[in-house]
């Protein structure tokens, strides 16, 4: 055999073993992970469904001067507040319903605060929900949110910009 054959005949060797590799492994993490998967027959069957979202925002208790300029806008995922808050302190707290609609348990994973123009000056609080709660499949939770103008703020309010949560759910195994 020549050194061109023998370089040639090693190169396919190795090519060889890494794609054998890059096989054996992904089979090891399929088979590892195989808990992340929805399987027909668990979690409601094959008819398995995501259906988690806000189903009802309603003007709550106000504290001080705070108005809401519009009604609460929400979608599935996320919730804003249009407020006037003429001086801090001020605060206005909503009540809110998450649905799960689905067939699947969900477990809060994140809230995010997403209206970034105010970061420093409006702060939010989530009563009667919290991270890691699991809402079951069919289940409704009624919890508050309170938006509020920090009193020792100094920093100007623009109130034509919404107030914007985001609520992260994850199945919950």
């Amino acid at each position: 055999m020549t050194d061109n054959s023998k370089s040639l005949k090693n190169k396919v060797i190795v090519i060889l073993l890494v794609v054998i590799a890059i096989m054996v492994t992904a089979i090891i993490v399929l088979a590892y992970d195989n808990d992340h998967f929805i399987k027909p027959g668990e979690h409601g069957g094959s008819d398995a469904r995501w259906k988690v979202e806000f189903t009802s925002i309603a003007e709550g208790e106000k504290t001080g001067n705070a108005e809401s300029r519009y009604l609460p806008y929400y979608t599935s995922t996320y919730a804003s507040f249009y407020v006037d808050f003429v001086a801090p302190g001020d605060s206005m707290t909503y009540d809110v319903q998450i649905s799960n609609l689905g067939t699947l348990d969900a477990k809060l994973s994140s809230i995010l605060y997403i209206s970034s123009p105010f970061k420093d000056a409006i702060k939010y609080e989530v009563e009667g929900l919290n991270l890691g709660d699991v809402i079951e499949a069919g289940e409704v939770v009624n919890f508050k949110i309170k938006v509020s103008y920090e009193l020792d703020s100094t920093v100007a309010i623009e109130f034509d910009k919404p107030i914007t949560l985001s609520f992260v759910f994850t199945q919950s195994y």
